[in-house]
């Protein structure tokens, strides 16, 4: 509620656009919730889509995968990881808009994936410990399904047109995995336990777009990159880990 109220202050205060956020936040992002079912026939058996969200951007992200399902030619099964704390009313929802969805709930993927955990205790370590959404967008969506094909989308995206440079590349088989490239920044310099920076190389990359290929997953370059930082007490980013783990092949 306070960071709700925080949004009105500053659409009223610095934007001056206030009235209009309100009616674009209160009348109009509502109306998604009465829409017909929104998802389109799968058109990859080995592509699966992922989004990771919570109430809190509820309506975002079904404008986001409104968005995606109208724009894109091609369709891969769905999966919509929940951070926890969607309710049943939204999971309710969710099904109405996307029947054939994969629900994956953040607090069931310790438990239903423990022969992978014990054989990585430090994986188990972060995902457990780690309470913020990055550690749930690496592993979640590399966990949970079993398709050749991962395309991680931020649920803060609206699309337009057809994103065809994911396709040429996914045609080609996806010889190197995909980021978005945040240009001239912020970019997400991490620093490591031995002092030493993320190169510009890495650190421009953006996971509001991931897409890779299973076996471009390297859960031991990840446990690697895991060690080196010490995410317990420093910022810690899931664009930055992805970025390394894929690298020289990111692009």
């Amino acid at each position: 509620m306070l960071d709700e109220l925080k949004k009105i202050v500053k659409a009223f205060v610095y934007y001056r656009q206030g009235f209009s956020y309100l009616y674009w936040r209160y009348v109009a992002a509502p109306r998604i919730l009465r829409a017909g079912v929104l998802e389109r026939q799968i058109t990859r058996d080995d592509l699966s889509v992922h989004m990771l969200f919570g109430t809190r951007d509820f309506l975002l992200a079904l404008w986001s995968l409104a968005s995606w399902y109208s724009a894109s030619s091609v369709h891969g099964r769905l999966f919509l990881h929940s951070d926890g704390t969607l309710t049943a009313k939204d999971k309710a929802i969710l099904r109405r808009l996307f029947p054939s969805h994969t629900c994956i709930d953040a607090r069931d993927v310790v438990q239903s994936h423990g022969d992978f955990f014990k054989a990585h205790p430090t994986l188990l370590q972060f995902r457990t410990e780690y309470k913020k959404f990055q550690a749930k967008k690496l592993l979640d969506p590399y966990l949970s399904s079993g398709a050749r094909y991962r395309l991680l989308l931020d649920s803060d995206m609206l699309w337009f047109k057809n994103p065809i440079e994911l396709w040429t590349a996914l045609d080609a088989g996806l010889p190197r995995a995909l980021m978005m490239d945040d240009g001239a920044g912020p970019h997400s310099y991490v620093v490591f336990k031995d002092g030493t920076r993320l190169s510009e190389e890495v650190a421009k990359f953006n996971s509001g777009i991931t897409f890779y290929r299973e076996d471009q997953f390297s859960v031991d370059a990840l446990t690697a990159y895991i060690n080196s930082i010490d995410w317990k007490h420093a910022k810690f980013t899931d664009q930055a880990a992805y970025a390394t783990m894929f690298m020289p092949a990111v692009e």
